[in-house]
């Protein structure tokens, strides 16, 4: 049996499960040159509670930063949606539980931007 291929998804998932914030922006690095295109958003945002926890003063740029790529890549987000998403990100680094509501909002804002089909 041979070692298995490397999957750098997975792995950086299981070096932000351990808490490792220097290895997991290693792979970001390598994945997003790899690729020639930034790591998802879902996966981004998993960064940031890592961040206020290991590097609490750079946390402002890292949250505008993924802010920024969140109004880019959704088509059609408000401005509304946008300022809750900045407020609720302007609270994380004191209320942790912030992070599930955040996206939950981002996931409604996609949903909103794309209606079901209606049958018939």
């Amino acid at each position: 049996m041979g070692p298995r291929p490397w999957k750098p998804d997975v792995e950086i998932d299981g070096a932000l499960e351990r808490g490792d914030l220097e290895y997991a922006i290693t792979l970001a690095v390598d994945v997003t040159s790899e690729r020639h295109k930034p790591i998802d958003l879902d996966t981004a945002l998993r960064f940031l509670p890592l961040v206020i926890a290991q590097r609490l003063e750079g946390y402002d740029g890292w949250a505008v930063r993924w802010l920024g790529r969140w109004v880019t890549e959704t088509p059609g987000v408000t401005i509304e949606q946008a300022a809750e998403i900045a407020g609720m990100l302007a609270d994380l680094p004191t209320e942790p539980g912030t992070l599930q509501p955040i996206r939950e909002a981002c996931r409604s804002a996609r949903r909103d931007d794309h209606p079901p089909k209606r049958a018939g």
